[in-house]
C-alpha cells in the first residue's frame, strides 16, 4: 500500500514523461511541427469566414477574431474529451502489466490539448494588433478563464475515459456530439445576436455558452467575463465530483480492459 505523497510522485512523474514524450512524438516528428497546432484553427477559421463574412455577409469588424477565439477555446475541450475517451482503452495492456494511475492518461491527453491552446493564443494575440483590439486590465481575467475550462476539461475527460471502458461506442458518439455542440454554443457567432427574449435561457442551458462568451468579452471587447460564468462553474463541480465517484468506484479497472 503506497502513501498518498508515494501516489502523487508517481502521478507527476508519470504525466510529465507521458505529456513530454507525446509532445516531441507530435511536433518533432512532423514538417511542419508545432506549427500544425495553429495551421489547425487558423483553417477553420478562414472556412467559416468566407461562410459567415463572405457569403452570408454577417460578422462585425473583429469577426476573424472573435471566430478564432471561440475555436481556440472550444478546441482544447473537443480534442482532449475524444483522446481522453479513448485513453484507457488504447493503454489496456500497458495498464494490465504495469501498475500505475490509470487517471495520469486522460489528464496527459488535456494538458496536451492545452499546449495547443496556448500555441493558438499567440497567433490571436497578433490577430488583435491587425484588428484594432486594444489591449485592458480586463485581460487579467484570461488565466482565471483558462484555468476554469481546465478544471472542466479535465472533470469530464476523467468521466468519459472511465465511461469509455464499458461503452465502447462513446468515441463515435463524441465525436458527433462535439459537432453539434460546437454550433450550439457561442462559436460562430454572438449571444448578443440571438433573440432578446431567448439570450438568458440560452446562456443558461448551452454548457459552453457562458465560457466562451466570457473569453470574447474579456480578450476582444475589454469586458468583465459573463454574468453567468457560475453556471458553468457549477457544471465543473458536478463533473470533478462524478468523476471522482468514478474512479474511486473502480480501482480495479484493469481487469475490464
Amino acid at each position: 500500500m503506497i502513501s498518498a505523497k508515494q501516489y502523487r510522485a508517481s502521478f507527476r512523474s508519470i504525466l510529465k514523461y507521458l505529456v513530454l514524450g507525446e509532445l516531441k512524438i507530435k511536433y518533432k516528428s512532423r514538417f511542419l511541427g508545432i506549427l500544425w497546432a495553429l495551421i489547425d484553427p487558423l483553417m477553420l477559421m478562414l472556412i467559416y469566414l468566407v461562410l459567415v463574412k463572405f457569403i452570408f455577409q454577417r460578422g462585425g469588424p473583429t469577426y476573424a477574431v472573435e471566430l478564432l477565439t471561440g475555436l481556440i477555446a472550444y478546441r482544447w475541450f473537443s480534442t482532449s474529451i475524444v483522446q481522453a475517451a479513448r485513453s484507457l482503452v488504447s493503454n489496456g495492456k500497458l495498464l494490465q502489466t504495469v501498475k500505475f494511475p490509470f487517471s495520469v492518461l486522460p489528464v496527459s491527453k488535456v494538458l496536451i490539448g492545452g499546449v495547443d491552446m496556448l500555441v493558438g493564443f499567440v497567433i490571436l494575440f497578433i490577430m488583435t494588433l491587425f484588428f484594432d483590439v486594444e489591449p485592458t486590465l480586463n485581460w487579467l481575467w484570461l488565466p482565471v478563464l483558462l484555468l476554469v475550462e481546465f478544471q472542466f476539461v479535465i472533470a469530464f475527460s476523467l468521466i468519459v475515459s472511465i465511461v469509455g471502458v464499458y461503452f465502447r461506442d462513446l468515441l463515435n458518439i463524441l465525436q458527433f456530439g462535439v459537432r453539434i455542440l460546437l454550433y450550439l454554443s457561442p462559436v460562430l457567432y454572438n449571444i448578443e445576436q440571438l433573440p432578446v427574449d431567448y439570450q438568458v435561457l440560452y446562456t443558461v442551458l448551452s454548457p459552453f455558452a457562458p465560457l466562451i462568451d466570457s473569453f470574447k468579452r474579456v480578450l476582444i471587447f475589454g469586458q468583465h467575463p459573463s454574468p453567468f460564468m457560475f453556471v458553468f462553474i457549477i457544471l465543473s463541480v458536478v463533473c470533478w465530483f462524478i468523476a471522482i465517484a468514478l474512479y474511486r468506484g473502480r480501482p480495479n479497472i484493469a481487469k475490464d480492459l
